[in-house]
């Protein structure tokens, strides 16, 4: 599944420990990514009109973890009773179902079209489970504009700033249906930088996706990544 990368401020301050913030935001089977290295003199606005997409990183020697996958849970029943559920009368239970088959390894057709009417579900609980599944088992964009990010800049915890761990940090965020997070998973893991960047991530605010139109809940992946800066 490709992604591509929506352009996001990253904030620098030389006084204090830096947590470089979001390097871009990933949206679910859309375009090719890419990337730029931004030198403190050059400024954001210049960089952003250079290529639309912000990556500041100025690194020190530092421990540098290996990153730890977190893949999403196999269902846990048979996947002909989960798409029986996602009929049910009862909205819990659609939800439940829903929430489940995200986790599908080789989704048929079928399955990604009985996905998407549940974005028209009468409960919106039912359609932000529907969109947490589409977005990782939808080979194309069930919506028209992806949601765009107002970012704020994590903090680096103290006790991963002593020993000098950096890294990038990528959580998976439902954007919901005003831009607000929904929900947020932690999909490849630094243990001492996880908590720090759920608890930024959870900060943020989008404007949110849109089909036909209408507001819908869409997934995205932000990367956080956190660095050192030699002064």
């Amino acid at each position: 599944m490709r992604l591509s990368r929506l352009p996001t401020p990253a904030l620098l301050n030389g006084r204090d420990p830096l947590a470089t913030g979001f390097d871009e935001v990933r949206t679910i089977a859309c375009s090719t990514p890419c990337g730029v290295v931004m030198s403190p003199a050059e400024g954001p606005l210049r960089a952003a009109s250079r290529t639309g997409v912000l990556l500041l990183l100025v690194a020190a020697a530092c421990a540098k973890p290996t990153t730890i996958h977190l893949p999403l849970p196999r269902p846990g029943k048979p996947v002909s009773e989960l798409r029986a559920g996602l009929s049910s009368r009862a909205a819990e239970t659609r939800r439940e179902a829903a929430w489940a088959l995200a986790g599908v390894r080789k989704p048929e057709k079928s399955l990604i079209a009985s996905l998407e009417q549940l974005l028209d579900d009468p409960a919106q609980e039912v359609r932000y489970a529907g969109a947490w599944a589409l977005g990782h088992l939808s080979p194309r964009p069930y919506f028209d504009t992806a949601p765009v990010p107002g970012p704020v800049r994590p903090e680096y915890p103290l006790a991963a700033f002593r020993k000098q761990v950096t890294g990038t940090v990528l959580v998976e965020v439902l954007v919901g249906e005003s831009g607000e997070i929904a929900y947020a998973e932690v999909r490849e893991s630094i243990p001492d930088l996880d908590a720090a960047a759920l608890a930024c991530v959870h900060r943020w605010k989008f404007m949110p996706a849109k089909r036909q139109s209408r507001t819908v809940a869409a997934l995205v992946q932000v990367p956080v990544s956190f660095a050192m800066v030699n002064r």
